[in-house]
């Protein structure tokens, strides 16, 4: 576990975030899901280079690219690049969800 006191409250917060979408709780997931939806920039990044570590679990993948969808957009084009590599992701489920992204979620930064 990392040192909570070298974060600020709302480091810790997003954290949770995180940590909400990881677990089985549908509850739990959609009000993550609403909270991250509201933000943008790097958390947003972050939603991205989570969903692109296969080392988690393919639900919390999926749960990370449905709130990226409702996001809308990515604040960068190394983030719409990381949802094109998921595009051709072994896993059927992470390939549609990821293509969803990259049709629905241009580049909102330069």
């Amino acid at each position: 576990m990392s040192d909570l006191s070298a974060k600020t409250p709302w480091q810790v917060t997003i954290d949770l975030m995180f940590h909400a979408l990881k677990v089985k709780n549908a509850a739990l997931n959609a009000h993550a899901a609403h909270l991250l939806c509201q933000l943008k920039g790097p958390t947003v990044s972050r939603m991205v280079r989570e969903a692109a570590l296969r080392r988690n679990g393919a639900p919390y993948r999926l749960r990370l690219l449905g709130v990226i969808e409702r996001v809308g957009s990515v604040p960068t084009t190394d983030d719409c690049l990381l949802l094109h590599t998921l595009a051709a992701d072994k896993n059927p489920q992470i390939r549609h969800a990821a293509a969803r992204c990259v049709v629905r979620c241009p580049v909102a930064g330069p």
